[in-house]
């Protein structure tokens, strides 16, 4: 149940920053001081404002799409690393071990 609720959430995190990349690109994304490229410049002056967002748009597209592409599956519970590193722990003993 909580892989489908953490798939959830990166597919919504996914969709937020697709939509930022498009108000971005647009030169839609409005001024604020809680997300955004928040420089004393671009907070100050519109026109860098745009400019940066849109200089920005692509990679965040990239982010946006590459969280919101379907993952592999969930590792079985038998591939756990707890006991992989047990095993290599026991065969790192009988190895010589460490002192």
């Amino acid at each position: 149940m909580m892989e489908i609720a953490g798939a959830g959430v990166m597919v919504l995190f996914g969709a937020a920053l697709l939509w930022w990349a498009r108000a971005s690109r647009r030169g839609t994304f409005p001024r604020q001081r809680i997300l955004g490229y928040r420089t004393s410049r671009t907070l100050r002056d519109g026109d860098a404002w745009v400019s940066a967002h849109r200089a920005m748009a692509p990679l965040l597209f990239v982010a946006g799409g590459g969280s919101s592409w379907p993952h592999s599956p969930p590792r079985p519970r038998s591939w756990s690393g707890t006991r992989m590193s047990v095993e290599y722990c026991s065969a790192a003993q009988s190895c010589g071990g460490w002192s």
